[in-house]
């Protein structure tokens, strides 16, 4: 697709109004090489050729005709050094173009969506406790040791979770973002986002590089999710949740759902047993997960395993007699953050050490 192309298509989906299931129907009527001839349709080659409401029609004259639209966000994508896809291009996640109507253009910050075949998504609620970040801990290592890329919404909660523990493991996450990348979503999690980046990982968006993060973008957010990715697991969710909402329709597009089970007096497992009713595959372990999704098991990726390679007479333990931040520690053990991450990870396995509400490690023998 050449750079003209490419720049129309972007163009157009920048126009308000002007949505995936339009442009799917101007890729299908117009050859490529013909999109640059856009600038001096009028409204009614629109009605002619492609077949377009009158209203629709004049929607493209008019927002064709703001060049400004188009440099502005050329300006901010070569400034923030953001990446961009067009459907059709290689550089398009496999998966994702295979469900209905994917969206058009797809941006993101650090490495290619496309390099993310085997991806698993982790999903669950906003309010998730400690009962779902003991399933991320569990899960995610063994996903990773598959080979997984782990996906997740970027939201706090299961999403942050999920997010955090690929990163303690060492692993690559792609966080989906309900915004666009320079308004990122939710705010407190920037730092997250940034780590994400550094290590490897992808923020990925559909939106326009300025978009404020709406109630109406999440759903389009979460079809993203569960479309890149082979399996969605639901950790914790409500009988009416957004995670919920990304379970179905990943079964919508053909892909498998895992459930946790959860504690039958908690109204976020009200979701999950909801689902499993339906049909979806019940998890308990890592190896539960990568056989649901016909993947190879290490007899080494339990939970179980991960969790004896961790020492209790680590000196971390010490230090967190008195709750201590993750800079803190570095300050006391000055070691790599990558090597400091994977410690705490292990130590957080074995319960020696756990997170309070702050975000704080403190040693379990000082509760």
């Amino acid at each position: 697709m050449s750079q003209s192309t490419r720049e129309v298509i972007l163009h157009c989906s920048l126009i308000d109004g002007v949505g995936p299931a339009v442009l799917a129907r101007l890729q299908r009527f117009l050859p490529q090489c013909s999109f640059p001839d856009l600038y001096q349709w009028r409204i009614a080659d629109f009605i002619e050729r492609i077949g377009f409401s009158e209203r629709l029609s004049k929607l493209f004259v008019d927002g064709l005709r703001c060049k400004a639209m188009l440099d502005r966000e050329l300006h901010l994508l070569e400034r923030h050094q953001i990446s961009w896809v067009v459907l059709g291009e290689d550089d398009y996640p496999a998966l994702l173009r295979e469900i209905y109507l994917p969206p058009t253009i797809l941006y993101w910050c650090g490495a290619s969506p496309h390099g993310a075949e085997r991806a698993v998504a982790f999903v669950g609620s906003r309010q998730a406790g400690d009962y779902a970040r003991r399933v991320v801990e569990t899960l995610v290592p063994g996903a990773l040791s598959a080979g997984a890329v782990i996906v997740s919404g970027g939201a706090i909660g299961a999403d942050t979770m999920a997010h955090e523990a690929a990163l303690c493991a060492g692993g690559k996450t792609v966080a989906v973002l309900g915004s666009g990348l320079l308004r990122p979503y939710p705010a407190v999690n920037k730092r997250l986002f940034d780590r994400i980046v550094a290590s490897g990982g992808t923020l990925l968006s559909s939106f326009s590089l300025g978009t404020a993060a709406l109630p109406g973008h999440f759903p389009a957010r979460n079809r993203i999710i569960s479309g890149m990715c082979q399996a969605t697991v639901v950790v914790q969710a409500a009988e009416k949740s957004g995670a919920r909402i990304t379970a179905l329709q990943a079964l919508e597009q053909g892909r498998t759902v895992c459930v946790v089970p959860g504690d039958i007096f908690n109204p976020l497992s009200v979701g999950c047993h909801r689902l499993l009713e339906e049909g979806a595959t019940p998890v308990t372990s890592a190896t539960d997960l990568l056989r649901a999704l016909g993947w190879e098991v290490c007899e080494d990726m339990s939970s179980e395993s991960t969790a004896k390679s961790a020492s209790t007479t680590d000196p971390l333990v010490f230090f967190c007699r008195v709750p201590r931040t993750f800079d803190e520690l570095l300050h006391e053990v000055p070691v790599p953050a990558v090597e400091m991450q994977d410690r705490l990870f292990n130590l957080q396995i074995t319960g020696a050490i756990l997170q309070d509400f702050t975000g704080r490690w403190v040693s379990t023998q000082a509760i």
